[in-house]
């Protein structure tokens, strides 16, 4: 997505923002606060009203609040001839009001939209009824499907409040256009346990309501009290904006940092499920239906870059993840959260949610967004995240203290030359081990691509599949090595084990641990895969733990 600007007027002066990544009506507030610096001294960013005038946005610092609040789109669309992109061309932006009648001739069109080849798509070359973008073809992800029938499941059980949320920028919003779609379809044979006759939607403080019988949409103003009230309505909410009080389904869907999405789940006691990132192969998928343009390559790269966020990926102009690593406050917010507590958009940028994958879209933790990600934090912000990991080693071992440490531990043993406390598991015999010194290099291999004793002389190795070596982290001619912040780590795929151990004359296997696992650590049992049950040990195999103590390393990039 091209960048995007708002010109601001605040009484004599004025300035251009950047509002390319900007979510909710407060993003802007924010920045206009943090733009004017001291001018705004004594007014919180809150208190500033906004309004439209020949394409500024006329800003005015004072108390009451104005009766009708500016909705965002109302904000960008007033700054659409400073919207441009970063070498200043005009274009048109991502979101632009679209007026009922034009709404109402594209949900008419829409109610022949047709599913295609994992693809929503529209029959005529009429754009869907979208307000948030213009739209042809929607890639219908897994989790659509899944999560509607889900929430078919609950609303046949009496649950009226849902919520969804999840990582920015992986189609939280769109998914109003399935459940559309899916409306649509069984509006006629009503064989949905969901059979509303209208829907209302919710962003910002503009409210659309979507006639499914008239096929008419509407732009509701203070009857949209009278309308939620009406139990065969379904009242969707997208943003940050707290839901109106209703008597019927409703769902909110929003992204982590809203404390508005938060309370609603309190106090309705709503049932949540969580997005999932996009894999690969979804991504993949997606571009060869919708973006065949855009070459397989680019698209591989960004995903490593970035992760599975779809709206990073097929951006291909932009690059989102510079203003969150450039961002030292966003930094700081990187270490043991579960995304219940406020944080900035820009550190929700660096991690992601993990749902987990039994079907039923639950959070589980939170992640760094990539390898690139970890690898970029430690190069520019080494001493923050010596801090970061600190913080983290206080609690309980997490996905993010995990990742960033062994990426951590990548980065020193790829170097080598140090010298580190070692213990043998075996009889508990402290030593000195000094690691080889190497060209900081990291080849990657595969199940299928082992490399031979003599290619391990003065390289470091290390596997692109954590499914099938989960028993380590990294190979060299001084042996194998798993890197982990736990006080355990059994050994799993033995087979695969036995494959590498044959590469030495003496294998020997070191975990690698900060300083605070160093004394506690013991031997480690071999278990399957799947369960925890032992399984026979590998004969001569000896265990080691090194400890590896956190300082600012002289890092080096990634080959």
């Amino acid at each position: 997505m091209p960048k995007r600007f708002l010109n601001v007027e605040y009484g004599t002066l004025t300035t251009e923002i950047d509002v390319t990544d900007f979510e909710d009506l407060s993003d802007v507030q924010d920045a206009i606060k943090a733009e004017y610096g001291p001018a705004m001294a004594d007014i919180d960013a809150p208190q500033l009203q906004l309004y439209t005038n020949n394409g500024f946005c006329v800003v005015i610092g004072c108390l009451p609040l104005p009766t009708r609040k500016p909705s965002k789109s109302t904000i960008f669309d007033a700054g659409s001839t400073s919207l441009s992109t970063a070498n200043h061309q005009d274009f048109s932006p991502k979101r632009q009001r679209t007026e009922p009648n034009d709404l109402t001739a594209q949900f008419k069109s829409f109610a022949n939209a047709q599913l295609i080849d994992e693809c929503i798509q529209s029959t005529d070359h009429v754009l869907f009824p979208y307000t948030q973008d213009k739209i042809q073809k929607l890639y219908v992800r897994e989790c659509y499907h899944d999560v509607f029938g889900l929430l078919l499941d609950q609303i046949d059980r009496g649950i009226e409040s849902f919520a969804i949320s999840g990582t920015s920028g992986i189609g939280k919003s769109l998914f109003f256009v399935y459940i559309l779609h899916r409306l649509m379809d069984d509006f006629t044979t009503k064989t949905l346990s969901l059979k509303p006759n209208r829907i209302v939607y919710q962003v910002g403080s503009s409210y659309k309501c979507f006639d499914l019988q008239q096929q008419l949409v509407t732009e509701l103003g203070l009857e949209v009290a009278n309308t939620v009230w009406k139990q065969d309505t379904l009242y969707v909410v997208d943003g940050h904006t707290t839901p109106r009080s209703s008597c019927c389904i409703v769902l909110f869907m929003s992204s982590p940092q809203s404390e508005g999405y938060k309370e609603f789940v309190k106090q309705k006691m709503a049932k949540e499920w969580d997005f999932p990132v996009w894999t690969l192969d979804e991504l993949q998928t997606c571009r060869r239906h919708c973006y065949p343009d855009v070459p397989i390559d680019t698209i591989n790269e960004r995903y490593r870059m970035y992760g599975g966020v779809a709206r990073s990926v097929f951006d291909i102009v932009s690059n989102p993840m510079e203003k969150a690593l450039t961002d030292v406050d966003a930094v700081k917010g990187v270490h043991n959260i579960g995304f219940t507590i406020k944080l900035s958009a820009n550190t929700h940028t660096l991690l992601h949610t993990i749902v987990s994958d039994d079907g039923q879209y639950e959070f589980l933790h939170v992640d760094i967004a990539s390898i690139y990600i970890g690898e970029q934090l430690w190069q520019r912000h080494s001493a923050q995240m010596v801090t970061n990991m600190q913080q983290m080693f206080d609690g309980i071992p997490t996905e993010i203290s995990r990742h960033l440490f062994e990426i951590y531990g990548h980065v020193v043993f790829c170097t080598g030359g140090q010298t580190l406390k070692c213990r043998c598991l075996k009889d508990g015999t402290v030593t000195k081990i000094t690691l080889d010194a190497l060209n900081g290099q990291r080849i990657t291999f595969g199940i299928n691509t082992i490399p031979t004793a003599a290619a391990l002389d003065g390289n470091y190795y290390e596997p692109t599949d954590d499914d099938n070596f989960a028993a380590i982290d990294s190979l060299s001619r001084q042996e194998m090595f798993q890197f982990t912040v736990a006080a355990e780590h059994p050994i799993r795929e033995v087979d695969i084990l036995t494959k590498l151990c044959n590469l030495y004359d003496e294998p020997k296997l070191y975990f690698v641990v900060p300083p605070h696992q160093f004394e506690g650590f013991k031997k480690q049992s071999f278990n399957p895969i799947d369960g925890t049950d032992q399984v026979q040990p590998i004969h001569g195999l000896m265990q080691y733990v090194i400890q590896l103590p956190l300082i600012q390393p002289d890092l080096k990039s990634r080959k």
